[in-house]
């Protein structure tokens, strides 16, 4: 098993954490009951690409969504606007930090063209900074390994 790796983002935006969070939860509760349906015969209205990338990373990023999710929360309750969140992910999990993201994007894409998701798009500003937040923990897991593809 690959060892941890520690990520630290400074000052991040709390509301803006908190939004991406929010959709972030929606649109896993959403493809979940896509491939629900898929078990039971239903056609999926996203790619299955989309489904297996989540699948396949769950095991590795979930832990980390939740640790990400508490500080926001507590960050919130406590009243304060900004927050280090500190990940700790696999040294190795940056080209699967990437792909969710791109998952997410196309997500987005769906929602944006038709009444295929109940989810609805998420907003530019959410869309940007989950941009933002992704390529930042990708970036520093890239930059601790010495290389980036």
């Amino acid at each position: 098993m690959t060892e941890p790796a520690r990520v630290v983002l400074k000052a991040v935006d709390t509301r803006d954490l908190l939004a991406m969070i929010g959709h972030l939860d929606e649109t896993i509760r959403e493809l979940a009951l896509i491939a629900t349906g898929l078990a039971e015969g239903v056609a999926p209205t996203v790619d299955l690409h989309i489904l297996r990338v989540m699948d396949r990373t769950r095991p590795v990023l979930f832990a980390a969504k939740e640790s990400i999710s508490r500080q926001a929360a507590e960050a919130w309750d406590a009243g304060r606007p900004t927050v280090d969140v500190v990940i700790e992910l696999p040294a190795g999990s940056a080209a699967n930090v990437m792909e969710v993201l791109e998952a997410l994007e196309e997500v987005d894409e769906v929602s944006r063209r038709d009444d295929a998701l109940l989810l609805p798009k998420a907003s530019v500003r959410v869309a940007e900074f989950r941009r933002w937040f992704f390529c930042q923990v990708a970036d520093e897991l890239w930059r601790r390994a010495g290389s980036r593809p």
